[in-house]
C-alpha cells in the first residue's frame, strides 16, 4: 500500500513538472477560428454634442467652435475610436444632402485640426429626421445642425 502512495506521488510530481497542456486548435470540418480584430474592440464613450448653423449656411460661429474642442478633448481622454457625424436640414433649406455633407465636412475637418484621430464616419439625413417636426418650407433653427456621437 505505502508503495502504491509512493509511486502516485512520484507520477504527481512528474506530471506536476511535465511540459504543461496547451489549448487544442482542432475544429469540426466547415468551423473557422474568429481572429480578435487586429485594432481591438471598438471603444465609444457613449456621448453625443450637437452644432448647430444657421439658414443656409455651413459654417459655425465661437460657440459651436469651443463645443468642437471640448468634444476633441472628451474624445481623447475617453479614448474612443469610432465617431458619427450625422447632418440636418430644416425642411426651408434648399439642396438638403449637399448642404448637410458640407456641414458634416467641416465638423470632420475641425476634429481632425484639434487633434482627434478616431475614424470619423459621416452621413447626411438632410431633412428626414427632424428635432423639430415641423411642414414643409418651414425655417427651425433646431433642426440645421450635425450631431457628433463618440
Amino acid at each position: 500500500m505505502i508503495k502504491n502512495i509512493a509511486r502516485l506521488a512520484i507520477l504527481m510530481i512528474v506530471a506536476a513538472c511535465g511540459p504543461k497542456p496547451t489549448a487544442s486548435t482542432t475544429q469540426p470540418a466547415g468551423t473557422q477560428l474568429a481572429s480578435p480584430p487586429a485594432d481591438g474592440p471598438e471603444q465609444v464613450c457613449n456621448r453625443q454634442d450637437v452644432i448647430y448653423y444657421g439658414f443656409n449656411k455651413a459654417t459655425f460661429n465661437s460657440e459651436a467652435d469651443a463645443v468642437l474642442q471640448t468634444s476633441a478633448k472628451q474624445i481623447a481622454e475617453c479614448a474612443s475610436t469610432r465617431i458619427r457625424l450625422v447632418g440636418h436640414n430644416d425642411t426651408a433649406e434648399p439642396e438638403p444632402d449637399v448642404l448637410s455633407k458640407a456641414r458634416t465636412d467641416l465638423v470632420a475637418q475641425r476634429l481632425k485640426a484639434l487633434g482627434v484621430t478616431a475614424a470619423i464616419e459621416s452621413r447626411s439625413a438632410g431633412s428626414s429626421e427632424l428635432a423639430i417636426e415641423t411642414g414643409p418650407g418651414a425655417k427651425e433653427p433646431q433642426n440645421r445642425r450635425v450631431t457628433v456621437e463618440y
